[in-house]
């Protein structure tokens, strides 16, 4: 089946990506830069930054992606505000910054705790978890704290 691999050192991340398991993997090499960032790191990179979202800026990465051997520039910026399960939230959108790809690909909704230390409530947008057929599940994922903390 399909297949990611990053393997990062100081300098470089190597990406490699195979579609099937029939094919043999594509690799490449990208220099390591500030603000790069492996896709499940995203939520907390946001977090720290939420005070700046806050105040209305808007937060720039580079989010390395195996499946198109390279990275895709994403911003994030404030959308507004929920409750989720009684909390008061901040909704933060996710989104390419390149318009030709937010036109293909939906919006990650992240959802955050609004007084610190923004603890991450709800998660909404694609997964990495694929269907039968290999697309992308989108999905409501919903974050809980453990019992006693």
């Amino acid at each position: 089946g399909e297949a990611e691999q990053m393997d990062t050192t100081q300098e470089h991340t190597v990406l490699a990506y195979r579609a099937s398991s029939q094919q043999e993997p594509k690799t490449d090499s990208v220099v390591w830069k500030a603000g790069m960032l492996a896709p499940e790191t995203m939520p907390e990179r946001i977090r720290r930054g939420l005070d700046r979202l806050l105040a209305g800026e808007t937060l720039l990465m580079e989010l390395l992606v195996p499946s198109q051997l390279g990275t895709v520039g994403f911003r994030a910026r404030l959308q507004g505000q929920q409750e989720v399960d009684g909390v008061h939230a901040v909704v933060i959108r996710a989104e390419p910054s390149f318009w030709l790809f937010r036109a293909f690909l939906p919006p990650l909704l992240l959802s955050y705790a609004a007084v610190a230390p923004h603890r991450l409530l709800e998660y909404r947008g694609r997964t990495s978890v694929k269907t039968k057929d290999g697309d992308p599940i989108y999905a409501r994922i919903v974050y809980h704290p453990l019992p006693g903390s």
